[in-house]
């Protein structure tokens, strides 16, 4: 759930549209004038095409095959399940690339710009999502010199402008242009061995949650930010604790309530222990979940427009909650899909504008195989809890140093890309991006 290296604790475990027709009609991708960012074209098509109707929803088990990767923005078709995969980075970008983690979201608003960490320093790639193909070299994402402890964030509103903090400031800059400055200082909620860490916000770009960090694996509280408000919404020292995140409305406030493996708490939580808060940033209204099978708190989740997504601890299945509900409810989630008393890794991602779908990508053990169902792959389930899946790749990466090499996928707003980091059966940690035909 934490999207740090230190932090691994977790590891068992409205506004771009769709392209006109792509849910419903096989895709078609061309080589044509530019009519927009994000619009089809009519043109040379290039040698696949993909139909949301052709992507396999069953429960099968489909085994990895073997296959080399692409170089550096070349495309594959995953054997199994027919979707492209395009290589975002190799080794000319340095020793190792990545993405960042399964909340935080690796494209821009207009899907033009992909943010990657190469060598654990971010650099923007151009994109151009009608041709698939990245234009001209990365570079830096922030100015020279600086160096951010945290997240970046890219605006949910302005197509080349990102987020970011430095120590207990919290920082604005256009990459196109490489105008910004500073956004806020958060120095008057923070003691003065303390800086802002974990930051998350809302869908507007006006509600900025953050972690008050001491130190290595030593979280001390939260606070809530408005831009428009220029004030705090919330203000809390709290231990134990690991993180908190906004979800997408900037109303709900997740605080994830259990001491950090790293830090010296169990793995799995103790039962019946308080594993989150729900905070009505609105009401105040407090809402605890606790490690039970009633409450099935989820271990690595996601944040919607008001929900909560997520699976937890000893197979627990995915499910969902809906956080605008009254405290009994919000406390008996929606089963999604039950995998049968198997544990695994997984992370999620609910970026995508259509929430009637979530993202996931699992992870089991050191070697990308797959000996059951939805093992070791990238894939999409109904949040109406119909059970319905989308298969969609295996990610092919081998789980040997711990975190950084699970795939920690996310999805576009658009719904039509997913970034992950993959080493490609063991071999090199790079970003990879698979095309899929948005969820209907």
């Amino acid at each position: 759930m934490d999207g740090h290296p230190p932090i691994q604790r977790r590891l068992t475990a409205p506004r771009m549209r769709a392209l006109a027709g792509f849910a419903l009609t096989t895709w078609t991708l061309s080589v044509a004038p530019p009519v927009g960012p994000d619009e089809p074209t009519e043109g040379t098509r290039l040698p696949y095409s993909v139909s949301a109707e052709t992507v396999k929803a069953d429960a099968g088990v489909y085994p990895v095959r073997f296959i080399d990767p692409p170089s550096k923005g070349g495309t594959i078709i995953d054997p199994a399940f027919g979707i492209p995969i395009l290589r975002l980075t190799d080794e000319s970008d340095g020793s190792q690339c990545r993405n960042l983690y399964s909340y935080w979201a690796s494209m821009n608003l207009d899907h033009t710009k992909i943010l990657v960490y190469c060598d654990h320093k971010p650099y923007i790639l151009d994109f151009d999502p009608r041709t698939l193909t990245v234009r001209g070299p990365k570079y830096p994402a922030l100015p020279a010199g600086v160096e951010t402890q945290g997240e970046i964030l890219w605006s949910s509103v302005h197509a080349d402008l990102i987020f970011y903090q430095v120590g207990r400031v919290l920082h604005r800059r256009d990459v196109a242009t490489g105008q910004g400055g500073m956004e806020t200082d958060f120095s008057a909620v923070l003691a003065p061995h303390q800086i802002a860490w974990q930051l998350s916000k809302s869908d507007d770009d006006d509600v900025f949650a953050f972690t008050k960090a001491a130190g290595y694996c030593r979280y001390e509280g939260y606070a809530v930010w408005s831009r428009s408000q220029r004030r705090f919404l919330a203000n809390e020292d709290l231990q134990p604790m690991d993180e908190v995140h906004i979800d997408k409305t900037g109303r709900y406030l997740a605080i994830d309530a259990i001491l950090s493996v790293c830090a010296g708490g169990a793995d799995p939580p103790v039962h019946d222990s308080l594993q989150w808060i729900i905070l009505d940033l609105v009401t105040g209204t407090r809402t605890p979940l606790y490690d039970n099978p009633s409450d099935l708190p989820p271990g690595h989740y996601a944040l919607g427009r008001e929900s909560m997504v997520g699976s937890g601890w000893a197979a627990s299945p995915l499910q969902w909650r809906s956080l605008a509900t009254a405290s009994s409810t919000l406390r008996r989630p929606r089963i999604l899909y039950d995998f049968g008393g198997v544990r695994s890794g997984a992370h999620h991602s609910a970026l995508a504008d259509n929430e009637h779908w979530v993202l996931t990508s699992s992870y089991s053990g050191t070697a990308a195989s797959a000996s059951r169902p939805f093992e070791n792959e990238i894939y999409q389930t109904a949040t109406d809890g119909s059970g319905r899946m989308r298969r969609l790749v295996h990610h092919r990466s081998h789980n040997n140093d711990g975190f950084w090499d699970t795939p920690r996928a996310n999805i576009s707003k658009n719904g039509r890309f997913v970034v992950f980091t993959s080493n490609w059966n063991g071999l090199r940690r790079d970003a990879y991006m698979a095309i899929i035909p948005p969820a209907p």
